[in-house]
């Protein structure tokens, strides 16, 4: 863990870091940590912890244009169905012409939540998402817009360094169109002085 978080940028290497700083085992996870807060400031920017989320928030995650060339990319890659790899046959299917992958989509939205979000965050990953819906076909050149809503907050009962979010998002296209929803569930480090605050009051106990 040592080595990957030496040589890490300071966005990616955040959650190494912050188990270093947790163990108190290394002054230099402190002090690259404050280093991207100080990058953060400058940009107009904060770090999040788990505490900085509150219920009902909503987070705008920007907007990206899918091209033909990626649709076709993509689905050769990881989803090679006719009516996402070839214009001509997919002009003959259900859909009348080709559309991107769902899973395409889910990439693009965890893409947007990525460069809008999680480099901002102490985010420690994800066990996994309880719903995805996919309700609109992504055609070429449509223009995604995503958006993230925090529907529940929780501190972690058996892992006091972590607190656990749910999470509702929605990519709309040009048109106002909902194409996709996804319910997910993230983990965000606390701030490190209500970890200890927490780790206290369950030793007490």
């Amino acid at each position: 863990m040592q080595s990957i978080c030496r040589f890490a940028s300071l966005n990616s290497a955040s959650s190494c870091l912050y188990h270093e700083l947790l163990e108190g085992s290394d002054l230099i996870a402190v002090f690259v940590l404050q280093l991207k807060h100080i990058a953060l400031q400058k940009e107009g920017r904060a770090m999040r912890y788990f505490e900085d989320f509150q219920v009902g928030e909503r987070i705008e995650l920007g907007s990206v244009t899918v091209t033909e060339e990626e649709i076709i990319a993509f689905a050769r890659q990881y989803d090679p169905q006719p009516f996402h790899i070839s214009p001509e046959q997919a002009k003959h299917s259900y859909y009348g012409g080709l559309i991107a992958s769902g899973w395409h989509t889910v990439s693009v939205l965890m893409r947007l939540m990525v460069d809008a979000l999680i480099n901002d965050t102490i985010s420690l990953g994800s066990p996994g998402v309880d719903e995805v819906r996919w309700l609109r076909p992504v055609r070429p050149n449509d223009t995604l817009h995503a958006s993230l809503t925090i529907v529940d907050t929780a501190p972690s009962k058996s892992r006091t360094e972590l607190g656990i979010l749910k999470s509702r998002s929605e990519v709309f296209n040009q048109s106002g169109e909902l194409v996709l929803t996804l319910n997910g569930v993230h983990f965000f480090g606390r701030r490190p002085s209500q970890h200890e605050k927490t780790h206290d009051a369950v030793e007490a106990e």
